[in-house]
């Protein structure tokens, strides 16, 4: 296992090392240690050279590399859809504000007041239904009244005209 460094580099927002980053410093740190550890007075470079987990190290650097750079995608991917999914509701927001009967404030509603209007507007028009669905009705049963007592003055016997006396002038 190497051992841990007290001095991490840092590249990138959250200032937290990533699992690369602390493997570039730990193999630093081991080179370092196996150089000082070195007493056959062999080169520097040919002990850095071979380090026997060397093949081993660049393999699992490839790998994290790969790793870092799928979450990497998925990430961007993740921030698309999300930023797409924002405009989209800040568009049926706007469009809301351009239904609501006082239009010309939409500039200056943020979309808390937007929601609230609209659904007050949307209220409101119900109530209208419900009345005039009311009115409907009330019309329908006057209708069907009127009906009943045309018909009725249909069914009953003619009159006898001459019974009645008309009055020569």
């Amino acid at each position: 296992m190497y051992p841990t460094s007290s001095k991490l580099v840092y590249n990138n927002k959250d200032n937290i090392p990533s699992l690369t980053e602390s493997l570039y410093q730990n193999k630093f740190n081991q080179q370092k240690i196996y150089q000082k550890n070195n007493k056959d007075n062999v080169p520097e470079t040919d002990a850095i050279v071979s380090s026997p987990n060397s093949v081993e190290d660049e393999i699992m650097q490839k790998n994290m590399q790969a790793m870092f750079e799928k979450k990497r995608k998925r990430r961007e991917s993740h921030n698309a859809v999300e930023r797409r999914r924002r405009e989209n509701i800040n568009d049926r927001i706007h469009e809301l504000a351009t239904l609501l009967p006082d239009s010309r404030e939409v500039v200056k509603l943020n979309k808390g007041t937007i929601l609230r209007k609209s659904v007050e507007h949307i209220k409101q028009l119900h109530d209208k239904l419900i009345k005039h669905q009311q009115h409907i009705n009330e019309l329908e049963n006057t209708l069907e009244l009127y009906r009943v007592r045309y018909s009725q003055q249909m069914v009953s016997p003619p009159l006898d005209l001459s019974t009645i006396h008309y009055k020569h002038v």
